[in-house]
C-alpha cells in the first residue's frame, strides 16, 4: 500500500513539474509576443552577455607565509639536516636549494585556467 502511494505521489510530482514547465514556456512566449507588438525586443532572443573574469587578488602576507612554509616542508623532506631553520635562513644559506624547491612548487601550483 505504501509503495502504491509513493508511486502515485511520484507520478503526481512529475505531472506537476511537466505542466509547470509548459505553463512557464507559454507565459514567456506570450510575453515576447506582447513585447513585439509594442515594438520592444523579446526577452528570450537577447544574446547572452559575455562572461567577464575578475582578476585574482594579490597575495596577502599570510598567503606568502603559507607558500614559504610549504616550500620549506618540501626542502626538509629532501634534506632532513635543514630541519629547524626558518624559510629566510634556508633562503640565505642555501639559495640554489630554495630556488629549485620554489620552481617545483610554482610548477605544481600553476593555475589551470587559460588567461
Amino acid at each position: 500500500m505504501r509503495l502504491l502511494r509513493f508511486l502515485a505521489y511520484d507520478e503526481v510530482e512529475r505531472q506537476r513539474d511537466y505542466w509547470r514547465d509548459k505553463c512557464e514556456k507559454l507565459e514567456q512566449r506570450l510575453l515576447d509576443v506582447s513585447l513585439k507588438r509594442q515594438g520592444a525586443e523579446p526577452l528570450t532572443q537577447q544574446p547572452p552577455r559575455p562572461l567577464e573574469l575578475a582578476p585574482d587578488p594579490p597575495p596577502t602576507p599570510i598567503d606568502e607565509a603559507i607558500r614559504d612554509d610549504d616550500i620549506l616542508q618540501d626542502i626538509e623532506y629532501a634534506f632532513p639536516e635543514l630541519k629547524g631553520l626558518t624559510p629566510s635562513q634556508v633562503r640565505a644559506q642555501h639559495p640554489t636549494v630554495w630556488r629549485q624547491a620554489e620552481e617545483n612548487y610554482n610548477r605544481q601550483h600553476a593555475p589551470l585556467r587559460a588567461e
